[in-house]
């Protein structure tokens, strides 16, 4: 028989087996395997699609459990409770303990699921006629997170299938359904006019089963050698609504129904087992509408949405029966909470306002992957898949979204197992081989050894490349890309992208350096890993990973942290972590990119800092900020300079500053003019009203000018309040000088007189006006950069420098050298010599200064003091 190509779709609620093998022309033909299996009254049976159900008989003599699968099993559900598991896909990845019986040996979803596969395979053996049969490629839906991928290795390891092969023995579903529809195509099994691939075309994958929902956009075409290839655009998060989900509504409210009817309360105890045969009711129900609708349209007649389907059964609970009708009208009501009929396609620019309740639906996977492809996207075509597609409102409701005819494909139980085979037989024809997360690790180390970009970088970790260095042919496409944007939690409620949605895999990102810092002192670091397109640590972001990686020392805040992020093929991540260039002590976190468990530390630990430029939420940071307003004021204490440097600098990033503008002038009306918050509502609108417009800037203004109206004036004021107020009038008034050096202001708050000095001083633009108050003043407690501050100003504004302002500076140098440092005279003089460059300033001036440091040889050295004469005899001769 040649070399066969085995392909195998693990399904929620069928599973097939399928096989390829070369025509002596040369071309690939597929077959699917008619499984043996015991049927539902105990005979024996063979079909294409084998139930995804494990039955755990027990022998009554020797009590020894056997496992059974398929149709026999599926029909002991809701009869052996605890002895039968179905539906086990939809359980992959999860560490919750089954709803098995105790003695069972099966434990995990894993364990479960590798008697399905083991089932397939012994039938491929028998109906093959080899024994030796090993080679397999099993499908996945493409949102399968790293977790539910490794149960599903697991469950083939436990099989007997090669999970060590030189190929990755996994392919995600919506591929394989394309290719089976193109291989189809191309072997004339379908009308090859279906879709005309002369020209790319973008094709959505909308594959529903029994468990989950996949839909996908990709790019399909043929290469100039007439290869076909698939390139993803886009992967919707993982999302588990199937067949089962529909089941369930039936089924509640056939429970209601049944208890309402024959007036009982059924007992907690005994609810699941009823739920158990009601569900299979439903599904019942789902097929016999469905076979007449079917009926309808090939009579060419309208389904009338009074139509009605009974649903009967015996001894559901005891001795009670159901026995209910459901029209097309009812039932569509039933399921509409999944059928996201309130959604349209204009609802993918508003995808991130959407509610948690508007999520759970067949339309808003649909919205996500339009979202990461491009709202603007165009679909050529809509291909349908999973035997939930044969649910005819399905399909009504796909084409009423995109206004297409949307194509089935030509069996949607079959199609994956298909497509899976012909994914096989071109791994084996153009020798792809996988490369692990270990194998990118080392290839990045060695291209930043060498200097490359990341862009190189990533180019070869690509098994394709590998591959293009030993073959000659065509590369086969095998590459995937990222479903979901991956983030880096980091102070306060926000996360900051660490690999885009979309971006192909195997990835690595080379060093990021620059972007990130530490918090505070510390040695510790947490890494929390988000996914989503949230902008936050919010739905629709969800938490997947809580790390804290430790370093050998403490660090002081700001320090710099560089990463560098590996995604594989299955996405697993690797995240490298060091101090920047420190790469000799790195710390390596591997964790799972998509999983749907949350690995969470609790122990509370520094969060990583960024500068990078963000939309914040303004109520919620102003809210923070009273929250630290009213705790500091518990303790007596003010908020300290750093953090409030720390705020500062957050606020800076913000990209959307005209938002906090509402919010704040709001709380500013409820508040006292002495209440602390004020003043914190001041300085940080000193940093943010950079970004508002003129009349924003003028209303805050009014605002910090109403505590110098007379109205106030024998009001007490707070200091700090006061001095933040100033700080904004200097800042953003261009008057500020004429406004606050008033006779009214200066004689009524001579208190605030030394702060209206210094603001003046450092945040107002240089005037005539500025240096004339300058000069009048009494001598402040400056500190030396102001003193510098007022000096440098003069040496910027040498052509307008008045008189005043240098006799003031002349005749206080003296003062300023006693009072605070020689730094201070140095800085004076230095000021002076710049502003001589004509003669300005008198020669008897700096005999003065030369009498100054006479008198003050007790307190300079004397090197020092001949250094500075020296300096002032220059600028005498």
């Amino acid at each position: 028989m040649g070399d066969l190509y085995l392909g195998i779709d693990l399904g929620t609620t069928n599973s097939v087996i399928a096989y390829g093998n070369l025509t002596p022309r040369g071309d690939l033909k597929c077959k699917v395997i008619d499984v043996d299996r015991k049927s539902d009254t105990g005979g024996r049976v063979r079909r294409t699609t084998l139930p995804s159900v494990v039955y755990y008989s027990i022998d009554s003599k020797t009590r020894e459990i056997t496992p059974d699968v398929g149709d026999y099993a599926k029909s002991r559900y809701g009869i052996m409770h605890g002895y039968v598991s179905k539906s086990i896909k939809s359980s992959m990845g999860s560490r919750d303990s089954l709803n098995l019986s105790n003695d069972i040996m099966d434990k995990t979803p894993a364990e479960v699921s590798s008697r399905i596969l083991s089932f397939l395979m012994y039938n491929a053996k028998t109906r093959l006629m080899q024994e030796d049969l090993t080679d397999a490629i099993i499908t996945v839906p493409a949102s399968f997170d790293s977790d539910k991928c490794q149960d599903t290795i697991d469950a083939a390891r436990l099989a007997g299938i090669n999970v060590d092969n030189v190929h990755d023995i996994l392919l995600y579903e919506p591929k394989a359904v394309i290719y089976d529809f193109i291989h189809m195509q191309e072997m004339g099994e379908i009308p090859s006019n279906l879709i005309d691939f002369s020209t790319p075309k973008n094709i959505l994958v909308f594959d529903l089963g029994g468990g989950t929902l996949d839909v996908s956009i990709h790019k399909v075409s043929y290469s100039d050698n007439g290869m076909m290839n698939i390139e993803d655009i886009a992967i919707a998060r993982y999302t588990s609504i199937g067949g089962d989900d529909f089941d369930e509504l039936l089924a509640k409210d056939l429970y209601k129904r049944f208890e309402r009817l024959n007036c009982i309360r059924i007992p907690e105890s005994r609810r699941e087992e009823v739920m158990c045969k009601l569900r299979i009711e439903a599904e019942k129900l789902k097929m016999t509408m469905s076979d007449a609708y079917e009926q309808c349209q090939s009579l060419g007649k309208e389904f009338p949405m009074d139509h009605n389907e009974e649903v009967m059964q015996m001894n559901v609970y005891d001795s009670y029966s159901i026995m209910e009708a459901f029209s097309l009208e009812e039932m569509m009501q039933i399921l509409s909470p999944l059928m996201g009929e309130e959604l349209s396609r204009k609802d993918v620019n508003r995808i991130d306002s959407l509610d948690q309740k508007q999520m759970n639906n067949i339309i808003y996977p649909i919205l996500d992957v339009l979202a990461k492809a491009n709202s603007d996207i165009k679909i050529d075509h809509v291909l349908l898949n999973g035997g939930m597609t044969k649910f005819f409102p399905i399909k009504k409701r796909i084409d009423q979204f995109f206004g297409l005819d949307s194509l089935v494909t030509a069996d949607p139980d079959l199609s994956v197992a298909r497509g899976a085979v012909y994914y096989h037989y071109c791994l084996h024809k153009y020798n792809v081989k996988r490369q692990s997360i270990n194998d990118l690790a080392k290839n990045m180390i060695r291209s930043c050894e060498v200097g490359e970009t990341e862009q190189v970088i990533a180019s070869t970790m690509s098994p394709m490349a590998e591959a293009a260095q030993t073959s000659e042919t065509a590369q086969f496409n095998t590459g995937t890309i990222l479903n979901d944007t991956i983030n880096l939690g980091v102070t306060g409620e926000y996360v900051s992208k660490l690999v885009g949605a979309g971006t192909k895999l195997p990835y690595c990102s080379g060093e990021i350096a620059g972007k990130y810092t530490f918090s505070q002192y510390t040695n510790q670091i947490a890494i929390e890993i988000f996914l989503g397109r949230g902008k936050t640590k919010n739905l629709p972001n969800r938490r997947i990973a809580d790390r804290i990686i430790t370093f050998k020392e403490k660090h002081p805040t700001n320090t710099p942290i560089s990463l560098n992020i590996i995604v594989d093929s299955m996405r697993m991540m690797r995240v490298e972590a060091w101090i920047t260039g420190n790469i000799e002590e790195k710390a390596l976190i591997t964790l799972d990119t998509n999983s749907n468990r949350t690995e969470h530390n609790k122990k509370p630990t520094a969060k990583i800092y960024t500068k990078e430029a963000k939309v914040l939420n303004a109520k919620s940071e102003l809210n923070q900020i009273k929250t630290l307003s009213e705790n500091s004021m518990k303790h007596g204490k003010g908020i300290s300079s750093e953090k409030m440097h720390q705020i500062l600098d957050h606020l800076s990033c913000a990209t959307n500053p005209k938002d906090f503008f509402d919010p704040m002038m709001e709380s500013l009306s409820r508040l006292g003019l002495s209440e602390l918050l004020r003043g914190f509502y001041y300085t940080i609108a000193i940093e943010l009203a950079k970004g508002w417009d003129p009349k924003q800037q003028r209303r805050m203004l009014n605002v910090c000018k109403q505590h110098f109206s007379e109205n106030f004036a024998g009001f007490r004021h707070d200091n700090y309040v006061m001095k933040q107020a100033i700080l904004f009038i200097c800042t953003y008034d261009p008057n500020a000088v004429d406004f606050l050096t008033t006779d009214l202001i200066r004689n009524r708050y001579s208190f605030y007189e030394n702060v209206i000095f210094n603001s003046i001083l450092m945040h107002t633009d240089y005037s005539e006006q500025k240096m004339k108050y300058l000069s009048k003043q009494k001598l402040p407690n400056w500190e030396l950069k102001e003193f510098t501050s007022l000096c440098n100003e003069m040496i910027a504004h040498e052509d307008e420098v008045s008189k005043t302002a240098v006799e003031y500076l002349l005749h206080n140098l003296e003062e300023f050298t006693r009072k605070n440092s020689i730094s201070f005279l140095k800085e004076g003089l230095n000021c002076l010599e710049q502003l001589n460059s004509d003669g300005k300033i008198p020669k008897e001036s700096y005999g003065k200064m030369i009498k100054v440091l006479r008198n003050m040889k007790h307190e300079l050295a004397n090197d020092e003091i001949y250094d500075l004469i020296h300096m002032i005899d220059i600028q005498i001769v």
